[in-house]
């Protein structure tokens, strides 16, 4: 078996020797009702990890040393003469990360608190365990953290089982995933924050109907009153007409955090988890469009994904493109905004035809072609169908791929045979002029083509005078 890494320090890897009838157990599916912040030790259920270390109903369960060899970016295990049904059902690996890895950032907040947090780096979270990267191996996980008392712990997960106190002034956080999602989506965050609770989204998510979806923000005690303020009235608001354009919240809760001030991104979308820069805080609300892009993560990237990472523009594309439909739709505006936006380095393609070396490209860890070109693709395949029926479209792109990893060609499929109008051969003719070749189509319409409009013009003789 061969598991990405790097920067991970492994001490040892053992098999751990299953009962024939062993079954994992997810703690939220014993767990009734609303989830509650705190709970005593009896009260949580301790699951996989609790029955193989041993607790009071059971005995730790035998263990074997397994062979290994670790390599610059992965770790292979192997037992002799075992393959398929022969190879060990549980997998025990004693490991401790190493500083250097990019996988976790350790940062002092905007009170001079310690804190760290999974930052989405290029190797995703190859440095912070052993993993299978590749995104067609979805997994389910558990944890356990452990942190000192008044220290809060978010991670990713579609069920927030709670917090137990044990000794020496310490407390454990349980969180848990029990559907399956590639291990690129786990994040994770440590730190010293104060919690702000906004009202229920009046929506079902779409593992629990009958459980309102809680919206919480998170924050450094010096900017919790502040982020509250710009950004917690709007998260139940956008979250519940994410629900009417793309159907049921996939997650159970929606909690938000202002990371520290070396947040590299704008936001970054994991189940349940969203991280927010600090720059979202405009004092004017002017950024909190960002915040519907990434709440609709949760459909375009985590319910449908993209099954390869060059695919990027399946998620980053469509969540641009739906964006503003979310703001206008929560906040009433005028439905169709109208956004300026350019693209950049017309040398981008969208599926570039590069080689992904260990799972990472150093020199494109983020490109905006992404967001802006899979933008634009999107608002010409609704000019073709138009506007209210590509945006019925969308929900049933959803509806009928929630669960999968995609591919642009699954994509391009569904549209054609969504519309019998459209010929088959646009298929193939997305791909060719939108993925694969550099800048917008020559037939691509412009968006402002008006000579009246003094700011177009402006914008047009600027980005004409920097090619």
């Amino acid at each position: 078996m061969t598991l990405d890494s790097t920067l991970v320090n492994i001490e040892s890897v053992s098999e751990v020797v299953l009962p024939e009838d062993f079954q994992v157990a997810f703690c939220g599916h014993k767990q009734n009702g609303h989830l509650t912040q705190e709970t005593t030790s009896s009260g949580v259920q301790n699951g996989f990890l609790g029955n193989i270390l041993g607790d009071k109903t059971h005995t730790p369960l035998p263990f074997k040393g397994l062979s290994y060899s670790v390599y610059g970016w992965c770790v292979q295990i192997w037992k002799p003469d075992a393959t398929g049904k022969a190879w060990p059902k549980c997998v025990w690996i004693k490991y401790h990360t190493s500083p250097e890895g990019t996988s976790l950032t350790w940062a002092t907040d905007q009170d001079g608190k310690p804190s760290v947090y999974s930052p989405g780096a290029y190797i995703n979270n190859r440095s912070l365990m052993p993993c299978q990267e590749p995104p067609v191996a979805m997994s389910t996980w558990q944890a356990s953290i452990h942190v000192p008392e008044g220290c809060v712990v978010l991670m990713s997960g579609n069920q927030f089982v709670g917090k137990t106190t044990g000794s020496d002034d310490q407390v454990t956080y349980h969180y848990e995933m029990d559907s399956p999602l590639p291990c690129s989506t786990l994040a994770l965050a440590v730190g010293w924050w104060q919690c702000r609770q906004s009202m229920n989204a009046d929506t079902k998510d779409g593992s629990n109907p009958d459980v309102p979806v809680t919206c919480r923000l998170y924050a450094p005690p010096s900017l919790i009153d502040r982020a509250a303020d710009e950004l917690l009235g709007y998260a139940p608001k956008f979250l519940e007409a994410s629900c009417e354009l793309l159907g049921p919240y996939p997650f159970r809760r929606l909690d938000m955090l202002i990371l520290p001030k070396c947040f590299a991104c704008m936001g970054l979308k994991s189940p349940n988890l969203v991280f927010l820069s600090q720059s979202l805080l405009s004092g004017d609300a002017s950024m909190r469009v960002r915040l519907a892009h990434e709440i609709s993560h949760a459909w375009f990237g985590l319910l449908v994904g993209a099954k390869d990472w060059n695919e990027e523009w399946l998620s980053e594309g469509f969540a641009t493109f739906i964006e503003e439909k979310i703001q206008s739709k929560a906040e009433k505006l005028y439905p169709q905004l109208k956004q300026l936006r350019g693209v950049s380095g017309q040398s981008d393609t969208i599926r570039p035809h590069t080689v992904v070396q260990f799972g990472q490209m150093c020199s494109r860890k983020w490109t905006q072609v992404h967001y802006l070109k899979g933008y634009f693709l999107l608002h010409r395949m609704a000019s073709i169908v138009g506007l209210e029926e590509f945006d019925e479209f969308l929900f049933n792109y959803v509806q009928h791929f929630k669960g999968q990893l995609v591919t642009s060609e699954d994509f391009f499929g569904f549209f054609v045979e969504s519309f019998s109008n459209v010929p088959r051969e646009m298929k193939d003719k997305f791909v060719h002029e939108w993925l694969e070749r550099a800048g917008l189509p020559k037939s691509f319409p412009k968006k402002f083509d008006s000579p009246d409009n003094e700011l177009v013009s402006q914008v047009e003789n600027e980005v004409g005078g920097n090619r």
